[in-house]
């Protein structure tokens, strides 16, 4: 699961995306004033996050003409809305396997010696996202745009306050929560998957060989193993999980790479409708009671297990998800 502090990022990305990314044409390279157009936001966004978690960080520099074209203090511009959000794409799809190991110690760390923590530049990035967003509304209102999105936007779903192991700060739930997190989590990735559509579900991803059929099969073994420990009240289930996790992923695309389409989406909608039949069967006191499951370890506890094979997975292969939609 990725540092809470990228879960922000990403949701300030796609906030950004979502309120100005239906710009396009000339529309888009028309400047008020001083003020900015709405490509050069765009491409203003990819030239930072390239300078931060690709030249700084790792010392790679993709698209050498954004320092050139779009750093700050260079004259205004007017670029191509298509070509800068193509260029965020690619940006932004490099920076994401950096990104997803960042660790809280990593995020004190400087980014580059002389400068401040990577913390610091990812809190400097998310609120320059703002900052832009904001810019970028005000000349659509001035272009005369109207039924404008509202923000900020589902935030519970896409980026919830957790601390680094994925919980509330008090490490408590009660089940009514749970269930809805778990069928808010479900209809978010259905309403997105659906946007791709079943022509492109069997393509390969844009960071991997996996197929979108093939995170679909993924995420539902995870809950046909939860469906067996609330049915069991036990820690049942497959010998995979006995693997470390990269084996044990390794192993379940084998096992379920061939199944048919329609099969995968017939069983995940099948699996999930289940899974909150039992979860409603449960008593508050199971949450968090790990005796009532025969062989769960005293230390565990039982929601936790629930939440990180059902809502936090399907929030973990969010970003896949919408990497596959930008693709497309």
């Amino acid at each position: 699961m990725p540092h809470p502090l990228v879960d922000q990022l990403r949701f300030a990305r796609a906030e950004f995306k979502r309120g100005l990314s239906d710009v396009v044409g000339p529309a888009a390279q028309q400047r008020f004033g001083r003020m900015n157009c709405i490509s050069w936001m765009v491409g203003h966004l990819v030239w930072q996050e390239q300078r931060y978690w690709l030249q700084r960080a790792q010392g790679q520099i993709l698209l050498p003409e954004l320092n050139e074209l779009l750093a700050y203090g260079k004259p205004g511009s007017t670029p191509p809305v298509e070509e800068m959000w193509a260029a965020w794409q690619q940006v932004t799809q490099a920076a994401d396997p950096w990104l997803e190991q960042l660790t809280t110690d990593y995020l004190r760390s400087p980014i580059l010696q002389g400068f401040s923590s990577i913390g610091t530049f990812m809190l400097r990035t998310i609120y320059h996202y703002w900052y832009h967003l904001g810019e970028g509304m005000a000349v659509r209102q001035l272009l005369g745009h109207t039924d404008l999105p509202d923000f900020v936007g589902d935030i519970d779903n896409q980026a919830p306050f957790r601390t680094e192991q994925g919980e509330p700060l008090d490490e408590k739930m009660d089940k009514d929560r749970l269930i809805q997190l778990v069928f808010e989590s479900r209809i978010q990735w259905d309403d997105l998957a659906s946007r791709v559509g079943e022509g492109h579900m069997l393509e390969p991803g844009p960071s991997g060989h996996w197929t979108l059929k093939d995170v679909i099969a993924h995420l539902t073994w995870h809950e046909r193993e939860m469906l067996g420990v609330l049915r069991e009240r036990a820690l049942v289930g497959s010998d995979l999980w006995e693997l470390p996790l990269d084996e044990r992923n390794q192993a379940i695309y084998e096992q379920l790479r061939d199944l048919p389409l329609e099969q995968v989406k017939r069983e995940s909608k099948q699996v999930s409708q289940e899974l909150i039949q039992e979860l409603e069967k449960l008593a508050e006191e199971d949450l968090h009671d790990p005796s009532r499951f025969r062989e769960m370890p005293a230390e565990w506890l039982p929601w936790k297990l629930l939440a990180e094979n059902t809502y936090q997975h399907y929030q973990d292969h969010l970003p896949a998800l919408n990497a596959w939609f930008g693709k497309v």
